[in-house]
């Protein structure tokens, strides 16, 4: 439905107040917004009409209880499946929404501040019904006839206007663009799931094809609900460990054995359980106990709960008088290079440039002083015939050259939500190796 038949059907009215449409379209652009308006200016309006059009759950955190209540009871009057979680209801009320909203019971759910902390919500939380969502993904899979790969379902599903969605003739499909407001790197994390649990499938063709299988056309015929988790999108500082300490390969390697195993486990992704920074964090801060591996840097109260004691009892079995390879305090270029080249984790799929060199000082950090930076790799390529330097409008950008190609660099044109188009360089996994096989030079470069 369109916004004006939401306005219309559920708050009975035939047009917007000022103000209220510009935010509301601000909102469902994927656009953070604030909305200053006066007493009875509706303000509610602006987030509940966005929430009825958006797919799962929305929660409006206020801490106006009875108000709240005034915004639940008339909602449901007007026919909106919603909820809400305060101090008024009891332990049992608070789990039977929950079990609801697991359910996709709700639209909406009001929530008080505090409750948000709760381990009952914060389990709830970081778990999503993704019915809706796996529905239009693989019936865009279908339409589309399964000819192409992810990134072209993505683009196609998001209502792209690259110029090849537009010479396949992919803006004419029916599920162009029902995935517009959601972002790309949630439509990915659900394509992922898909095909670790053997909904799709890829080929292993010379370009990779992603393909419906039995169980995603049993899923599309019977309409069974999906559950999965869903990463928490924040940015974590990451401080480092204290100068002078040791980090210690095989203790590292050992955190990662038991990364992978409870990611195996829970069939999630192993950056879902911990990131390499904070397995390297933990390596410097040896933590013994609960209370100081809450310390380390990317662990919170849940994921202390939920593997704490796992990885807390590799480190404490951990014999220190093991430590015959850990890096010494100070170090030389071959040692960094080396511990680099042996401890990260690169991206199986095609990832930015900013984003390897955010894995390359996840590592340095722990090692020295030292960053690079995302302009000084693109400069040692260009040096060395991988990007070349573009002109467009006075502008002048890098894009990768049939040399760069080769080792698998792709410049990408993109479109921006105001139609503005772009060119962005992706590495796959062939030239995120090339860059680590050459990280000598690049950090070389930082001294320069």
């Amino acid at each position: 439905m369109k916004k004006e038949q939401i306005l219309k059907q559920y708050f009975g009215y035939s047009a917007f107040w000022e103000g209220q449409e510009e935010l509301v379209d601000n909102i469902l652009s994927g656009k953070d917004v604030m909305g200053i308006m006066p007493t009875g200016a509706g303000k509610s309006i602006c987030f509940q009409v966005p929430a009825l059009m958006f797919n799962g759950i929305t929660l409006v955190v206020s801490p106006l209880i009875s108000l709240m209540k005034d915004q639940v009871q008339a909602l449901i009057t007007n026919g909106v499946r919603v909820a809400f979680i305060n101090s008024s209801l009891t332990y049992n009320q608070i789990i039977n929404v929950i079990e609801n909203a697991k359910n996709g019971k709700y639209k909406i759910i009001y929530i008080a501040p505090e409750r948000l902390d709760t381990a009952e919500f914060l389990k709830f939380s970081q778990n999503a019904s993704i019915t809706e969502d796996t529905q239009k993904i693989l019936s865009c899979i279908f339409r589309m006839n399964q000819r192409f790969g992810i990134k072209m379902v993505i683009d196609t599903l998001r209502g792209s206007k690259a110029e090849k969605i537009l010479k396949s003739g992919l803006d004419k499909i029916q599920t162009y663009g029902i995935m517009a407001a959601v972002k790309e790197k949630r439509i990915r994390v659900i394509i992922n799931y898909l095909i670790l649990n053997e909904y799709l499938m890829l080929t292993n063709s010379e370009f990779t094809v992603v393909k419906l299988t039995t169980k995603s056309k049993e899923l599309l015929q019977n309409g069974e609900k999906l559950m999965m988790k869903i990463a928490k999108e924040e940015q974590i500082a990451i401080k480092p460990v204290k100068q002078g300490v040791a980090v210690d390969n095989d203790l590292f390697n050992k955190l990662r054995e038991l990364r992978f195993k409870l990611a195996a486990e829970q069939k999630v992704p192993a950056y879902i359980i911990f990131s390499d920074a904070t397995l390297v964090d933990m390596c410097g801060k040896m933590p013994a106990n609960d209370a100081e591996f809450l310390t380390v840097s990317g662990v919170g109260k849940m994921k202390l709960e939920a593997y704490g004691k796992n990885f807390l009892e590799v480190i404490n079995n951990f014999d220190n008088c093991e430590i015959s390879q850990a890096i010494p305090s100070t170090h030389n270029l071959t040692e960094i290079c080396s511990f680099i080249k042996e401890t990260i984790e690169l991206s199986d799929e095609s990832i930015s440039i900013s984003m390897f060199t955010d894995k390359i000082n996840a590592l340095l950090l722990n090692l020295c002083d030292k960053k690079i930076s995302a302009q000084k790799v693109a400069d040692y390529l260009v040096f060395q015939g991988y990007l070349e330097i573009e002109t467009n409008d006075g502008k002048n950008i890098k894009i990768a050259t049939t040399k760069g190609e080769g080792i698998g660099i792709k410049t990408i044109l993109k479109v921006k939500q105001n139609g503005e188009s772009y060119k962005q360089n992706f590495y796959d996994i062939t030239a995120q190796e090339f860059l680590v096989d050459n990280i000598e030079p690049i950090i070389v470069s930082i001294a320069e």
